[in-house]
């Protein structure tokens, strides 16, 4: 599994990169493609990304970043109707899974059970030595 460094501080923020022609990030994408009206959402989660390197989850309140599956432990990063669903490993590591767009007032199931079986390939792919990370201009070799 390809992970994408998007912030690296006191800790690291990864995303997880879909392999294919050419190798995506969903998270990336889901940022840079939303519509004029979130834009500055979307653009707002950079300094989110570099909180979190330097200050972990202390340096973000519970309304910029919380936990949404306690059982799972699956997080996410919060700006205006736009989501981040994540995950953290050892080490000071969190992992973006994908995006997502508010819907109603509860969080969308069907969300937390994509960043779960994200979680889950995650870590198959830590225990077998498969983790690879890659900077931006990287990601495409």
């Amino acid at each position: 599994m390809k992970l994408l460094v998007v912030e690296k501080d006191n800790r690291e923020v990864l995303a997880i990169l879909e392999d294919g022609e050419p190798t995506t990030c969903p998270v990336i994408e889901f940022l840079m493609s939303q519509p004029k009206d979130m834009a500055k959402s979307a653009k707002g989660f950079k300094a989110l990304f570099e909180r979190y390197a330097a200050h972990g989850r202390q340096g973000l309140t519970t309304h910029l970043f919380h936990e949404v599956d306690k059982n799972e432990k699956i997080l996410e990063f919060i700006k205006g109707r736009l989501r981040i669903f994540c995950f953290e490993d050892a080490g000071g590591i969190v992992i973006l899974s994908h995006g997502a767009v508010k819907k109603g007032q509860k969080v969308d199931r069907a969300e937390v059970s994509k960043a779960i079986r994200n979680k889950a390939l995650y870590l198959e792919a830590k225990s077998s030595g498969q983790l690879i990370r890659v900077s931006d201009g990287e990601k495409n070799e």
